[in-house]
C-alpha cells in the first residue's frame, strides 16, 4: 500500500483546524487509514488501494475536513465550459483507445506544490493506474501547446521528440531503450503495431503515451499559471475518475477548472464532469449489516460526515470516489462516520464448523502435484474474447457473450482454460524455455464448471509429457487412465486423446502461429467434477 507524506503545517491549514499530534493521529486512523508517523514537520499515512482520491494532500485534507465537521457534505467543483477540442484517432482502438482531459487556470504554483503534483501523479500511476497499464496521466503548461490537440496512433519511426530531462530529439524506439522511464515502461508498448501520442496543432509531439512527456511542451514550473491535463487508458470511466481526482486537487489549490470537448468520431463528450451519482440507502439496510438501530437522519448525518450529500434515502456520491460500487460500500462509510469503536459486539446465535469440500480438497491436491512437477500456477480473468476463445483455437461453439461489454478483449465468458494459457505463453516469448503453466478455475459451457488445465512449451512439449501429467494427476486421486483417440482443431491429428472427464494432446502448429508462439506446446484439460465421479 502506498505511503503519502504531507507537510504538517500545510496539511492543518488545508483542513482548517489545528489538532494536537496525538488527536490528529487518532482522527486519521478513525478515517480508515493507517498512520505511519506524525512528527513536528510531517504527517505520513498509508492509504488503502480502494481510496486513490486520498493520495494527494488536498484529497486527504478534503476528507478530513468533512470527517472533523469543519465542512461536511459534498464538495462542489464548478467547471467552466471551454472551447478547446481534443480529437481521438479511431486507430487507437486496439492500442490505448480513450482519454479524458481538462484545463486548469489561475494556478499559483511553487516548488512545494509542484512536488505534491508529481507525487500525486506517480502514486496514481502506481496504484489506481496499475503501473500505467490501466491508465496514465500527463500534465502540460497550457502556453506551450496549441489547440486543437490530437490523440493519435503513429508508427514508431514517425515519432521523434526530446523527452523530459533530455537534451536532444530521439526516435521513439531509442527513448524506450535509453530513457529511464522508457526502460521502465517499454513493456506496455511491447505488442503495439503503432504507438499512442498526443500532438498539438503545430504538429509538436506532446508525449509518447504512457511513457514520457516532451521537454518542449510538458515541463511545468513555478511560472506556469495554466495547465492541460490528460488521462489515457482503456476504460473511459477509469480515466475520467483519475482526472477528477487530479482536477479536484488543482481546484483545492485555487485553480479554475475548464472543460474540454472530446471528439470520438461522431461522438462528443465533455470532461471533466463532477456530476455526482445518486444511490439509495435505507436505515434498515444499514442496521441489518451493522447491527445498529440508527434512524434515517443519523445515517444521513454520518454520510454527510464522510463527504456525501445525503437526504432521506437518496445519497449523492462524489464523482471522484472510485471505490463506491455497491450499497455495502456506502454502509462501510456509515460505519466509519459512526465510529467503529461505537459498534457493539454480539455473539452469533448460530454456530457452525467449517470443512473443506471434496472439490476444494481435490483442487488443493492437484495444485500441489503440478507445482511439484515444475508447473507455475496462473490466475487469469474469467472474461475473454471471441478471438482467443474461438478464432485462434479453431472452435465452432460460441461462448456466452456479455450484454454490454466495455471492450472486445473482455466480451465473453471463457469456455476453456487452454486458450488463456496459450495467450499467456504468447506474452512470455522473451522468457527462457521450457515454460510449464497451469490454471484451476471456472469455465462456462454454458453451465459453470471447475476445470484444471496445463501447458508445456519448449523441447519437453509432446504427447508423452502431457500423458504423464494427466496420468500422475489421475493416479493421485485414485483414478485409472482410459484413453481414446481424439480429433479437434486445437490439436495435431493423431496426437491427441480423450478420457472420461478431459482431453490432452499436442497443439496444432496453426494454433501456435495464431498465438505467435515459436515453440512446440502440449496441453491438457480436466473437468474436476467428472474425474471425481
Amino acid at each position: 500500500m502506498p505511503t503519502v507524506t504531507f507537510d504538517k503545517q500545510a496539511f492543518l491549514k488545508a483542513i482548517g483546524k489545528r489538532l494536537p499530534d496525538q488527536l490528529l493521529a487518532e482522527k486519521i486512523a478513525m478515517l480508515g487509514t493507517d498512520v505511519q508517523a506524525v512528527t513536528e514537520t510531517e504527517v505520513s499515512v498509508e492509504v488503502f488501494p480502494d481510496r486513490p482520491d486520498l493520495l494527494s494532500m488536498y484529497g486527504f485534507a478534503r476528507a478530513m475536513r468533512s470527517f472533523l465537521g469543519v465542512k461536511t457534505g459534498l464538495s462542489s467543483y464548478p467547471v467552466i465550459k471551454g472551447k478547446n477540442v481534443v480529437t481521438i484517432d479511431p486507430a487507437l482502438k486496439t492500442i490505448r483507445p480513450v482519454t479524458a482531459c481538462a484545463i486548469v487556470r489561475k494556478l499559483k504554483l511553487d516548488d512545494v506544490r509542484i512536488k505534491q503534483i508529481i507525487d500525486m501523479q506517480e502514486k496514481l500511476h502506481g496504484t489506481y493506474g496499475r503501473k500505467r497499464k490501466r491508465m496514465s496521466m500527463g500534465i502540460y503548461p497550457l502556453n506551450a501547446i496549441s489547440f486543437p490537440v490530437r490523440f493519435e496512433a503513429r508508427q514508431p519511426n514517425e515519432i521523434v521528440f526530446t523527452p523530459l530531462e533530455g537534451t536532444k530529439p530521439l526516435p521513439a524506439l531509442q527513448i524506450l531503450k535509453e530513457h529511464p522511464k522508457g526502460k521502465d515502461y517499454a513493456g506496455l508498448l511491447f505488442n503495439a503495431r503503432a504507438f499512442p501520442v498526443f500532438v498539438d496543432n503545430d504538429e509538436r509531439i506532446m508525449s509518447l503515451v504512457p511513457i514520457i512527456n516532451s521537454e518542449l511542451t510538458g515541463r511545468v514550473n513555478v511560472e506556469t499559471k495554466e495547465v492541460f491535463v490528460e488521462v489515457s487508458g482503456f476504460d473511459y470511466d477509469v480515466c475520467h475518475k483519475a482526472l477528477l481526482m487530479v482536477c479536484a486537487a488543482f481546484a483545492d489549490m485555487g485553480g479554475a477548472l475548464e472543460s474540454v470537448e472530446l471528439r470520438y468520431g461522431p461522438k462528443k463528450l465533455r470532461s471533466p464532469d463532477f456530476t455526482p451519482r445518486s444511490m439509495i440507502l435505507t436505515a434498515a439496510a444499514v442496521n441489518e449489516q451493522l447491527g445498529t438501530s440508527l434512524t434515517q437522519k443519523e445515517v444521513c448525518d454520518n454520510l454527510q460526515k464522510m463527504g456525501y450529500d445525503a437526504r432521506a434515502t437518496t445519497v449523492k456520491v462524489p464523482a471522484y470516489r472510485a471505490d463506491i460500487l455497491h450499497e455495502v460500500d456506502l454502509i462501510e462509510d456509515v460505519a466509519i462516520g459512526y465510529g467503529y469503536d461505537n459498534l457493539k459486539p454480539t455473539t452469533p446465535l448460530m454456530a457452525t464448523i467449517g470443512a473443506e469440500t471434496n472439490t476444494a480438497r481435490t483442487e488443493r491436491i492437484i495444485r500441489q502435484l503440478l507445482v511439484s512437477l515444475g508447473y507455475t500456477e496462473l490466475k487469469s480473468f474469467c472474461l475473454s474474447s471471441v478471438e482467443t476463445q474461438v478464432t485462434k483455437v479453431g472452435q465452432m461453439r460460441r461462448p456466452l457473450e456479455m450484454e454490454n461489454p466495455l471492450t472486445a478483449d473482455y466480451s465473453v465468458l471463457r469456455q476453456q482454460l487452454i486458450p488463456g494459457l496459450l495467450d499467456a505463453l504468447s506474452h512470455n516469448r522473451s522468457n527462457e524455455y521450457p515454460q510449464l503453466l497451469f490454471e484451476i478455475g471456472p469455465v462456462w459451457t454454458p453451465e459453470e464448471e471447475q476445470r484444471v488445465s496445463f501447458v508445456v512449451c519448449g523441447e519437453r512439449a509432446g504427447f508423452t509429457e502431457a500423458k504423464a501429467t494427466i496420468e500422475a494427476t489421475l493416479r493421485l486421486i485414485g483414478k485409472q487412465l482410459q484413453l481414446k483417440p481424439y480429433e479437434d482443431k486445437l490439436f495435431i491429428s493423431g496426437r491427441a486423446a480423450v478420457l472420461p472427464g478431459g482431453f490432452f494432446g499436442e497443439i496444432h502448429p496453426q494454433v501456435l502461429s495464431r498465438f505467435e508462439i515459436p515453440c512446440a506446446v502440449s496441453a491438457g484439460e480436466l473437468r474436476i467434477k467428472e474425474i471425481l465421479d
